[in-house]
Formats: C-alpha cells, sequence, structure tokens
C-alpha cells in the first residue's frame, strides 16, 4: 500500500497519456469524421455561451438601472423601442440556442455510444478472433484481452471527459482573459491560490490509479468468484458441490483488503479537501471585495461587478473541475491503454498466397520437425517426421504430455516448427493460403462446442454455408445419429439451443456429442482430425462412433489421436509417441509383432475392459 501513496507522474507516463488521448481522437475521427467534428465545434460554442450570457446579462442589469434612476414607466420599460428590451430578446435567444445546443450534445453523445461504440466493440471482436490462436493460450496474453473485453466502454467515457476538458479549457482561458485583461495582479493571486487544490487532485487520483493497477489481479480473481457464484455453466456444480460458501469466502477475503485500502485513500482525500476548503473560502470574501473596490472606485458598473465577480467564481471552478478532469484520464487510462494494446497486437502466423485444392486431400510431410513452447527448455516435439500420403488413415497415441496435442497444433497451424518444416503438397505451410487450408480440413475436438441461441440446423452447418442444405443438414445428422433425438424436440432442427432463449433446450452430454459428430460429417472435408474425440464415453459408444467414422472416410485422409490403444486398431497405419519422439511405428497387426509399447499398453487397457464386463 505505501507503494502506492507516491505520485507516479512521471515524464514518461505523462508522454503515454498524452499519446494514448491522441490515439484516441484519431480512433474517434477514424469512426465518425462528421459526428466527430460536429461535437468538437459545438462543444466550443456550448463552452462560450455562459460567458456571453453573463456579460450581456450585466450589460442588461446596467440598462435596468438606467431606467429605473430615468423615472420610466413599466411600459416604456418593455418597449421594444427601449435597448433595454432588445437585450432581453437578444439572451432569450441565446438561452435557447444554449439549449438546443445541450440536446444536439447529447444526441451526438448518445449516436456515438449506441452505433459508433458498438461497431468499434465489433471492430475488436473481430480483431480477437483472428489473432493468433497461440495467444489464448499464453497466460498473459489470454488476460490482456479480457482485460481489453472488459474495459471497452472506458473508450466512450474518455472521450467524452476530453470533451468535457475541451469545455472546461475554452471556459477557463475565456474567464482569464476578461479577468486578465481587467486585473492581472488579482488573476495571477486566483491562479496560485488555486495551485494547492490542483496538485491535491492531481496526487490522489495518481493514487487511485496505481492502487486499481497494482490491485488489478485481486480485483479480477475477486470478480471471476462473484460471476462463478450466478453463472449457469456452473451454477448446478455449485449447489451440488455446496461450493457457494467457499466462492463467498473467497471474495469476501479478496474484498475486504481491497474496500479497506480503498476507504484509506477515500478517508485521506476526505481531510485534505476539508483543510483546502478554507482556501475556497477565503477566496468566496475576496473575490467580491476586491471588485467592490473598482465599484465604489467608479472603474466599473453593478451589472460588470455582477459580471467579473461570476466570472472570477467560474474560473475557479473550471481550473478545478479541469484539473479533476485530467487527473481523471489518468484512471481511465489504464482501460484505454489496455484496449489500445490488443488492436496493435501483431499476428506472428501470417497467412500465405498459395491455395490447395479442397476437394482432394493433399500430401501432407513433417520433416525433421521440432517444437518447443516460448519459456520452455525441453522440447516439446523433436526431430519428428511423418508422411501422410492421400486418403491415407494414420493415428497417434501415447500418453498423456507424449506430445500429441503439440503435433495437431503444428499440423492446423497454430504454431509454426521452431526448426524443420511441414510440406502440403510439396509446399511450406507457411506459404499456404490459411482459408483454402482449413476449409480442406474438418476436426472433432475432445473439448467440442456447440452454440446457445443457434438453432440444431445452425449448429451443424456453422462455419461452412451462410444459407445451409438443410437435406444434408439432415443427412448428417442421420450420420451422425443426432437425427432421433432431433426430431423428438418440438421444433426438431429449428430448436434453439440454450434455456436463455425463447423456446430453447439444454441437450446432455451425449447429445452434444453427436451434435459434433454430425457437424464434422455436413463439412465433408479432404482431411479429418479426430482429436480424442472419444475420450470421456464408454468403450461401446466409442467402437458405434469409429465405426461410422470409418465407414464415411472413403477418398479421405484421416488422422486419430488417442491414448486409448484399442481405438485406433484400423488405422492403416499408427504412430507411438513419447516424450516428443516417435518411438514405434506400423499397423496395429505389426505393433503387436512388435511386442514394444503399444503392446504392452494395448493388452492392459483390453485386461482392463474384461475385468469391467
Amino acid at each position: 500500500m505505501s507503494k502506492n501513496n507516491s505520485p507516479k507522474y512521471t515524464k514518461e507516463n505523462i508522454k503515454k497519456f498524452f499519446q494514448l488521448s491522441v490515439w484516441t481522437i484519431k480512433e474517434t475521427f477514424r469512426l465518425s469524421v462528421g459526428n466527430t467534428a460536429l461535437t468538437i465545434v459545438l462543444t466550443i460554442i456550448s463552452a462560450v455561451i455562459p460567458t456571453v450570457l453573463a456579460f450581456y446579462s450585466a450589460k442588461g442589469l446596467d440598462l435596468l438601472i438606467e431606467l429605473v434612476n430615468s423615472g420610466a414607466t413599466f411600459s416604456e420599460a418593455i418597449s421594444l423601442q427601449r435597448p433595454y428590451m432588445q437585450l432581453l430578446i437578444f439572451i432569450t435567444l441565446l438561452v435557447l440556442v444554449q439549449k438546443v445546443l445541450t440536446e444536439v450534445l447529447r444526441y451526438l453523445n448518445e449516436k456515438f455510444r449506441v452505433i459508433y461504440l458498438k461497431n468499434y466493440e465489433l471492430e475488436l471482436h473481430i480483431k480477437i478472433s483472428e489473432m493468433d490462436i497461440a495467444r489464448f493460450e499464453d497466460p498473459a496474453s489470454s488476460k490482456a484481452i479480457i482485460k481489453a473485453q472488459e474495459n471497452i466502454w472506458r473508450i466512450r467515457n474518455y472521450v467524452m471527459s476530453l470533451f468535457e476538458i475541451l469545455t472546461g479549457f475554452v471556459s477557463l482561458i475565456t474567464s482569464f482573459s476578461i479577468l486578465f485583461n481587467h486585473n492581472w495582479i488579482f488573476t495571477i493571486y486566483l491562479l496560485i491560490s488555486c495551485i494547492p487544490s490542483s496538485i491535491q487532485s492531481i496526487r490522489f487520483v495518481s493514487i487511485f490509479y496505481n492502487f486499481y493497477n497494482a490491485s488489478l489481479n485481486n480485483i479480477m480473481k475477486r470478480n471471476e468468484a462473484k460471476y462463478y457464484l450466478v453463472s449457469h455453466r456452473s451454477v448446478t456444480q455449485n449447489r451440488v458441490m455446496l461450493a457457494n460458501t467457499t466462492l463467498v469466502n473467497i471474495f469476501k477475503r479478496l474484498n475486504t483488503p481491497l474496500v479497506r485500502d480503498e476507504m484509506k485513500i477515500n478517508k485521506d482525500v476526505a481531510k485534505s479537501n476539508i483543510f483546502l476548503s478554507f482556501f475556497y473560502g477565503f477566496n468566496q470574501i475576496v473575490v467580491p471585495v476586491v471588485f467592490l473596490t473598482d465599484l465604489f472606485k467608479g472603474v466599473i458598473t453593478v451589472g460588470s461587478f455582477g459580471f467579473f465577480t461570476s466570472t472570477a467564481y467560474r474560473f475557479m471552478q473550471e481550473l478545478d473541475s479541469l484539473t479533476n478532469d485530467v487527473a481523471n484520464l489518468f484512471d481511465l487510462a489504464i482501460g484505454v491503454e489496455q484496449v489500445k494494446a490488443a488492436f496493435e497486437i501483431k499476428n506472428e502466423i501470417i497467412s500465405g498466397n498459395i491455395r490447395i485444392d479442397t476437394l482432394f486431400p493433399p500430401k501432407i510431410e513433417f520433416k525433421d520437425v521440432s517444437f518447443k513452447y516460448i519459456n520452455s527448455k525441453p522440447y516439446a516435439l523433436k526431430n519428428l517426421s511423418i508422411t501422410i500420403n492421400p486418403t491415407e488413415e494414420i493415428a497417434i497415441v501415447g500418453e498423456n504430455g507424449a506430445g500429441k496435442t503439440t503435433f495437431i497444433k503444428l499440423l492446423l497451424r497454430v504454431f509454426d516448427p521452431t526448426e524443420g518444416e511441414i510440406l502440403v503438397n510439396g509446399i511450406n505451410l507457411k506459404e499456404v493460403n490459411l482459408e483454402s487450408y482449413y476449409t480442406a480440413i474438418g476436426v472433432l475436438f475432445q473439448d467440442y462446442k456447440v452454440f446457445d441461441s443457434l438453432t440444431i440446423a445452425e449448429n451443424i452447418a456453422l462455419g461452412v454455408d451462410k444459407k445451409f442444405n438443410l437435406q444434408q443438414v439432415k443427412a448428417s445428422a442421420k450420420l451422425g445419429e443426432a437425427d432421433k433425438f432431433i426430431m423428438s424436440l418440438p421444433e426438431g432442427y429449428n430448436t434453439t439451443l440454450g434455456k436463455s432463449f425463447e423456446g430453447g433446450v439444454n441437450l446432455s452430454g451425449g447429445q452434444e456429442q453427436k451434435l459434433a459428430l454430425a457437424r464434422m460429417f455436413y463439412r465433408d472435408s479432404p482431411i479429418l482430425i479426430l482429436d480424442e474425440p472419444t475420450a470421456s464415453i464408454d468403450p461401446l459408444a466409442e467402437y458405434k462412433i469409429f465405426k461410422r467414422i470409418y465407414e464415411f472416410v472413403n477418398n479421405k485422409s484421416v488422422i486419430i489421436i488417442s491414448h486409448r490403444f484399442s481405438t485406433v486398431r484400423n488405422a492403416q497405419k499408427i504412430y507411438v509417441f513419447e516424450k516428443g519422439s516417435i518411438i514405434e511405428e506400423g499397423s496395429h497387426a505389426e505393433l503387436l509383432k512388435h511386442d514394444g509399447l503399444y503392446a504392452e499398453a494395448f493388452h492392459k487397457q483390453a485386461e482392463g475392459y474384461t475385468k469391467q464386463n
């Protein structure tokens, strides 16, 4: 906590702050030149109007006093021929303009929020969706992505604060110029007298900035605990496991010191503001006394006295507000900087330009491929050489941590090899157009996803057709043995997934798996990758799934990843991984005859199934 009590307005931080402000303004203009330019112009005009109103109101007061002293009647006073009434009409029109400007600015701000900020949020999500997949597996990058999404709303607040600062700055300059022109010594005094309050504002906002920055990790953990209390994905598990009390305790454990430290800062702010209020109170007396002196000397009129007094008070208020607004931008800057950082992330996996045939399976070669993860000393794969010929069915087996998943990530170009190369029809994978490559691949992952808010038909056809073929969807569902449960639903293939939506349903785990399988059949790609898709189901169901898959894979290349040796026995060639290397390869019969690790594992698993039965 002691670290957070020191201001952090270093030269470097201030430089970053101004760079961030420039970036935000540029982004705002990029989103809408017209909306932003009009907002700035109207903001400047609306900032000047209060001073203009005060000036002409003072003139009106002087004219009114002059009328009263001249002995004019009421009818004469309200005559349109009189300067007082002409001025009154002008002031009324000016107030009307001010009101209209306020409403127009409110509309422009809402337009920015409703239209442009929503589009900006979509831009961020598109940017994130196109980032290297590896970034989602890196804790630091993943956290940065989450922070950017959580803070997108700060862009609007930051822009609105910039406009408020512009309003305050214009009003401040206007007030300063008027006062300085009349009495420059007193104006300098007012400026100096406001400095202690400004310094305190900057100091405490700096403390809050550093407090939130230093506490961000615990704040995120606290919010996660609160989220899991009510998340529909975890509420049942929480209830059965009696986890609610634990989550509440986690929230309290993290929240208590955060609240304590934040309130300590707020207490210090209150003490400081109470002390500085004496300076403010003193100036409330000094200001009218100074201008009363001018009034009694005959230097200014009664109207001018009111004008200069109100201008001086406005000057002090605007200076205080401007300091607070600028200081508060540092708080908003935390989130805005995270959004900016997300937009500036550069992909390392860049698609090549060479498109491949998406109708027939290509030849895929791993040539002396080695790979190690960032900040990891040992290699996840070492000197790996595998050739997958067109229409060949291969299997990769091995214990957890053997390198199977890493192999798939390289094959899908989530990562590029540290050493060696991957060839597709003799072309380095780095030169292949990824869109055409992914079109040629159908993947059934172990952690397959179905998407709430979409219908069953849309889930099956996802990513293939903008307007799906319903007959093909039904045929794919039949291959995946999903057609029976789908037709039992009231809306059939038009049933929306997710009970949160009207008419929606939640599927069982087995039904979701059949839906994912139907999706793979619908995709009908020349390369099929099955990454432990049946790891969580029983052997009999697994047997049926693979039986359907093998019936479907005519003229396709199939790559099966599994730690269950029994599921891959029908593959034409089996590779046994251990510690990132291939230690055995061959057909099921050849590997059993070899009597190595594969044979040992196969017999042990077979024995386990026999005992279970």
